[in-house]
């Protein structure tokens, strides 16, 4: 494989440009994701929580809940799903057992709303299948989940 030139070129630890490596990609994804659903008129943080809510399997959520599975957990979750319910995206109701609490759901809006959406996210993806093979990216995951186990 190619050695590609880097900002982080002048770093003699592995483990400490790896971290750095990882850090500015991020950055830049979130930057790259952020101007991409802007496009159709959704945070990078709103996009993330309505894919919590789609792609698991309970009906219904906690805030508390939500708020545990962002990325982002600094996010404001009840922000979040206030601006995602007024789009009509999700549903809030009161909790039968707890009334403090609001069950979370994603309406058929907001499913209609997430496969149309796939369409921009899907762009990054097939520009990253050009650059990266299908063996490189199931590695590069697993080196990331390996980095995850240190924190």
């Amino acid at each position: 494989m190619n050695q590609i030139k880097t900002h982080f070129d002048h770093l003699e630890d592995p483990h400490l440009k790896s971290i750095l490596h990882l850090m500015h990609f991020g950055q830049r994804l979130e930057k790259y994701s952020n101007t991409l659903l802007k496009l159709v008129g959704i945070s990078y943080q709103q996009y993330n929580l309505l894919r919590i809510v789609e792609n698991t399997p309970q009906e219904y959520f906690s805030l508390k809940e939500l708020q545990n599975k962002l990325i982002n957990q600094t996010s404001n979750a009840s922000r979040l799903v206030e601006k995602l319910r007024l789009k009509g995206y999700l549903k809030t109701s009161p909790n039968k057992e707890n009334r403090s609490k609001l069950d979370i759901s994603i309406t058929k809006k907001g499913i209609q709303f997430l496969k149309e959406t796939t369409c921009p996210i899907q762009l990054f993806v097939n520009k990253m299948k050009m650059d990266m093979s299908e063996t490189e990216a199931k590695a590069f995951t697993n080196l990331i989940c390996k980095a995850q186990q240190s924190l």
